[in-house]
């Protein structure tokens, strides 16, 4: 309901032989972004917007690939992540290992190490390394 936002039903497509919803959300500064997931079970597939090259000022799109989802302390965690700029993938990360989850959430750190106090107290401490 705030002035100038926008949420519009893409439509269905087939990414990576799968069944998939997009939906895209525009801001009032024009910023749109596209958040693609599986019809099956609602996991977000691919999550892309355009930018702008800091060096060229050209146009580019961003594509953040998630997949192979692995529940973890009850939440469907993607393991594998791809972003590619302009179709050329620039990163990949999947994670991996031997002895049970590869992350894990809930880990027991104090609030207090997210305040801004906290924060601005640790770059003081590394910041000008």
């Amino acid at each position: 309901g705030e002035e100038g936002f926008r949420l519009s039903y893409e439509g269905t497509d087939l990414v990576d032989n799968k069944l998939c919803e997009t939906v895209e959300i525009t801001t009032p500064s024009r910023f749109t972004l596209r958040i693609t997931a599986e019809q099956a079970n609602h996991l977000p597939v691919r999550v892309s917007y355009f930018d702008r090259d800091e060096e060229t000022r050209e146009r580019m799109e961003i594509v953040l690939t998630l997949g192979n989802y692995q529940k973890v302390d009850g939440i469907m965690t993607p393991y594998f992540f791809s972003r590619t700029r302009n179709v050329i993938k620039v990163w990949e990360a999947r994670y991996a290992s031997s002895n049970g989850p590869a992350c894990k959430y809930n880990t027991g750190l104090p609030d207090e190490l997210f305040t801004k106090a906290s924060l601005e107290q640790r770059w003081k401490e590394i910041g000008k390394k």
